[in-house]
């Protein structure tokens, strides 16, 4: 079985938001490592800015993100793009917390100096980094 990670990240209408998973996940089959995108299955149509508004229960796709990321090996947390919403990005907060919790390594993405210097993002995380390309490299250097 290939290795999975898991895309954490901010979800917004911003195509940036879902575009990152779609090259993360070409960049990670080169290396047969699999993506795990939360994002799949999610009818576009279905967001606003308090988030997910879909006639899928949230509670649904809360219990699917945390079975997604038990199951990985890793995480890689894109925070670039957090200022595509005008409301903390709470879900991804807490999905580093959770794959902290249970062992689950977590790289992070960002350039923004108050955000990588914060012990909340900067702890838990085994890497930080300014760009995707980095991330799967130190993800495909931990899975060596």
């Amino acid at each position: 079985m290939n290795p999975r990670i898991y895309l954490a990240g901010t979800i917004s209408e911003d195509e940036r938001t879902f575009q990152w998973r779609k090259d993360a996940t070409a960049l990670l089959e080169m290396y047969s490592i699999e993506a795990i995108d939360p994002m799949r299955n999610v009818d576009l149509g279905s967001l606003a800015n308090e988030g997910l508004c879909a006639n899928i229960p949230q509670e649904t796709y809360f219990a699917r993100d945390l079975s997604d990321i038990s199951r990985c090996c890793a995480m890689i947390v894109n925070l670039l793009y957090a200022d595509s919403i005008n409301r903390p990005s709470i879900g991804t907060y807490f999905e580093i917390g959770y794959a902290y919790a249970y062992g689950i390594p977590v790289v992070v993405i960002s350039d923004d100096p108050s955000t990588i210097s914060h012990p909340f993002i900067r702890l838990p995380a085994m890497g930080i980094v300014e760009t995707l390309e980095e991330a799967i490299d130190l993800i495909v250097f931990y899975l060596s």
